[in-house]
């Protein structure tokens, strides 16, 4: 799944169904192409911009970072799909040949509104050699069969209603779809469908094997990880998991409490790191502390030792904290934890301090400007 194109009915269809799945796959870095096929402008009051909802799919999707030249929006008259089914069929040929797709998401085979139903029929006719998966909109389904799910994390289901909320025009009709209630709620079902926090789900139209397995693979022999933001959440779901990869820790393990203690700005500098099959492997938990990023505890899962993943939760934390106008990082370590010692040394931290009633040393690091470290 590297090339993947989503065809919406109307213009907010996409975010609906799969918003929080778009997130994800521009968090992973795919090329992800929306296709929104009517701007539903007989829908609109008199008084407002014809343009109205072109301009609030832009910018929703500025919001799932999809960028303009990745849109292509038709202009096909609302609910009168039926009547230009050749037309729409030609568009996805058309789109087929140009962004040569390996997945596309489209309406559900069940969905009952007549415009989704035509862009699924001429989907599954434009795209049949490929992998096809149905999204949920559930007002609009009688029956409806949850066989794919996208795991999710909180961040991505924050970006999907963000998106949303640049559609003013839906809003103000009341549509309760577009509630954060609703949403999380139902990525909260379907989550726990798959025991995970949160998800999406999806029926699968077709399935292209050699491509999705293949690459499977691929990322398997690379071993891939991804490093989220910690959340409140996150710990409260997670929290037996994140206890046990500190289990063999010499200095000491955390229990959950440890996890829950408030601390500044806790939750915007803290991450983890969850593998393939979205399972924890490590965390970073860090707060500001003393004008500087102060990590309290970061620990690796012992089969991802080695393998570059403590390594990328400082980098993504060195990122986090310029965003703050933050110019250090700091942490304390036992001195005899030499292995600790050496891989700080290696990302360029020095010792700050010495405490030796505590065996501990302060270790910083100058991420912005040229502070030289001090020595006691």
């Amino acid at each position: 799944m590297e090339r993947i194109l989503i065809l919406a009915p109307h213009t907010d269809d996409a975010e609906l169904g799969c918003g929080g799945t778009i997130a994800f796959l521009k968090e992973a870095g795919k090329q992800v192409y929306i296709a929104s096929f009517s701007i539903a402008r007989e829908s609109l009051p008199s008084d407002a911009s014809p343009d109205l909802l072109t301009e609030e799919f832009k910018n929703a999707m500025h919001m799932l970072g999809i960028p303009k030249e990745n849109l292509r929006i038709y202009d096909y008259p609302v609910r009168r799909l039926t009547a230009f089914r050749q037309e729409l069929l030609e568009s996805l040929i058309a789109l087929k040949k140009e962004l040569k797709p390996d997945t596309v998401f489209l309406p559900s085979e069940h969905d009952v509104h007549q415009d989704h139903h035509v862009v699924y029929a001429e989907g599954l006719r434009a795209f049949k050699d490929i992998t096809i998966l149905g999204y949920e909109l559930p007002w609009n389904h009688i029956t409806y069969r949850a066989q794919a799910f996208m795991p999710l994390q909180v961040n991505h289901l924050k970006q999907k209603w963000l998106a949303l909320q640049a559609y003013k025009s839906q809003i103000a009709l009341g549509r309760p779809y577009f509630d954060w209630d609703f949403i999380n709620g139902l990525a909260r079902v379907r989550g726990v469908q798959i025991k995970m926090q949160f998800a999406e789900s999806f029926e699968v139209v077709r399935i292209n094997l050699g491509s999705q397995i293949g690459k499977l693979v691929i990322d398997n022999k690379r071993e891939k990880f991804q490093i989220l933001p910690l959340t409140l959440d996150d710990v409260t779901l997670r929290g037996k998991q994140l206890i046990e990869l500190g289990r063999d820790f010499v200095w000491g393990n955390w229990k959950l409490d440890n996890f829950l203690q408030e601390l500044p700005d806790k939750w915007v500098m803290s991450s983890y790191a969850v593998d393939q099959m979205n399972q924890p492997i490590g965390y970073l938990i860090a707060s500001v502390k003393g004008g500087a990023a102060h990590i309290h505890r970061i620990i690796v899962a012992p089969t991802w030792r080695s393998k570059k993943l403590g390594t990328a939760l400082i980098r993504n934390l060195e990122e986090q904290i310029q965003k703050f106008n933050l110019a250090r990082i700091t942490l304390k370590v036992d001195v005899k934890n030499y292995s600790a010692i050496g891989f700080y040394c290696k990302l360029n931290f020095e010792v700050a301090a010495i405490y030796k009633e505590d065996n501990l040393l302060l270790m910083q690091k100058t991420v912005n400007g040229d502070e030289k470290a001090i020595s006691r």
